[in-house]
């Protein structure tokens, strides 16, 4: 085994999560490996030995998917989150591109793979979604889902127009 250069970059939004950045090469198995004592917990106890093996894939092996929506249907705070099949969550998107008032989010590099799709109106803008408090009257923050799953499949690019029907948000929200 040889050795790759490698940065760990802090995660802008998290402070206990990390982000190995390095050049993969396409087909290639990889074995990463912590060892004791490079991070700690949140109490102060060192971590044991980490160790994970993984492969890539050929540049034809991943799919293309964009989405588009009108912007007005986007508001400044929502956060697109991209679901496996059992609704756990993979990817979260708020950039995007804008041409005549449409949004349009791009994923590159995407597995193969059964999605679904949900817009998180985070009012309180912190990233997440918040519950609530019954006691002050606060309602959790809302989700508006995508009304089918999306089929992502090897070598595809795949385009979606987000049509928003008869927008009623007391009808399309669902809560977690």
């Amino acid at each position: 085994s040889v050795p790759k250069p490698f940065r760990i970059l802090p995660s802008p939004k998290h402070l206990n999560h990390f982000y190995i950045e390095t050049q993969l090469e396409d087909e290639k198995k990889y074995s990463l490996e912590i060892l004791p004592n490079a991070f700690a917990s949140r109490s102060g106890f060192p971590i044991d030995t980490f160790r994970t093996a993984f492969e890539t894939h050929a540049l034809k092996h991943y799919a293309t998917f964009k989405l588009t929506m009108p912007l007005e249907k986007f508001p400044d705070g929502s956060i697109l989150e991209l679901l496996d099949e059992k609704g756990e969550k993979l990817l979260s998107k708020t950039e995007y591109q804008t041409t005549d008032s449409m949004a349009t989010f791009v994923f590159e590099k995407m597995e193969p793979n059964t999605h679904k799709l949900r817009i998180l109106y985070d009012t309180n803008k912190d990233g997440e979604w918040t519950t609530g408090t019954y006691l002050e009257g606060q309602q959790p923050e809302r989700f508006l889902y995508f009304p089918e799953s999306v089929q992502i499949r090897s070598n595809w690019n795949l385009e979606l127009e987000w049509e928003f029907k008869e927008w009623n948000p007391i009808q399309w929200f669902d809560f977690q």
